[in-house]
């Protein structure tokens, strides 16, 4: 374990703050490929694998060139971003601070198992949104507590509130075993609160669905799935400033009060949109 030095490129984190020093690279070729269960191609294209601890780690490099606003922003938000999936009951992969050489960037464990198969939902077909939510609700791993299409219901409330700008078809993934299917951690929060939404409206895109709300397909999912207003009234429970303040304890961050400041900005945009759309 070492500890950060700051530096110009980026001063949100103290002297205090650990990070973890990656040494083992992990080739890109068709047998470590196997091992962390990832197509060659893909593992080629995002070359950036290493043993840590006996576990497969993926490491993000940080780009100075982005500056230094974007580049402290694209930190935060992956452990701001992690804590609010845990409020959520979303899964999500978990970020720390890794360096390798004199580049510093975000990591997490690999999560992906030997007995399972990892599909993008773009592969599944071109159904709307609620012949998806049948889908799943015939092929979801059957949870005593839950019904099997809560965890999709809980992810697109997580993802609305978060306004992640990037759920491209590799960002969101489903996890396949021979029981059925559930869904994989989030991993990436590079463009989480991207853009300020509508108060009167918000147009959700992913490779989920497209949904338009309010709408009358809003106004079905709502009467097939009742429990979705309990995930959106996560919107109003959820406590951003406390949030905020583990985070900075956690990491030992210093000098992001105007970061928080946009955090908590867009937390009550959500909270105002919610009570104003009567969710």
């Amino acid at each position: 374990m070492l500890y950060y030095k700051r530096c110009v490129m980026n001063t949100i984190f103290s002297e205090t703050t650990q990070i973890r020093e990656f040494t083992q690279k992990v080739q890109a070729n068709v047998e470590n490929a196997k091992k962390i269960n990832i197509d060659i191609q893909t593992m080629k294209d995002y070359d950036h694998w290493y043993m840590y601890n006996n576990q497969y780690c993926y490491f993000k490099p940080m780009d100075s060139k982005w500056g230094k606003y974007w580049l402290d922003l694209y930190i935060l938000n992956h452990f701001v971003g992690e804590k609010i999936a845990a409020y959520f009951r979303v899964p999500s992969a978990h970020f720390f601070l890794a360096r390798v050489q004199d580049c510093i960037g975000l990591a997490s464990v690999n999560f992906r198992r030997k007995n399972a198969q990892y599909e993008a939902y773009d592969n599944l077909g071109g159904l709307s949104f609620l012949d998806v939510l049948k889908f799943y609700e015939n092929n979801f791993l059957k949870n005593k507590e839950l019904h099997p299409i809560s965890p999709l219901l809980r992810l697109l409330a997580f993802h609305i509130y978060c306004d992640l700008g990037d759920l491209s078809d590799v960002n969101v993934l489903i996890k396949k075993t021979q029981k059925g299917f559930s869904l994989c951690p989030v991993f990436d929060y590079d463009e989480m609160f991207f853009c300020d939404p509508s108060i009167d409206s918000y147009l959700y895109e992913s490779p989920i669905c497209t949904l338009q709300i309010p709408s009358y397909e809003f106004n079905q999912l709502k009467e097939l799935y009742p429990e979705i207003n309990e995930y959106f009234h996560y919107f109003r429970t959820i406590d951003m400033e406390k949030i905020l303040q583990r985070v900075q304890k956690e990491f030992s961050l210093i000098h992001c009060e105007k970061y928080f400041l946009e955090y908590l900005r867009q937390d009550e945009i959500k909270k105002e949109w919610v009570r104003k759309l009567q969710l």
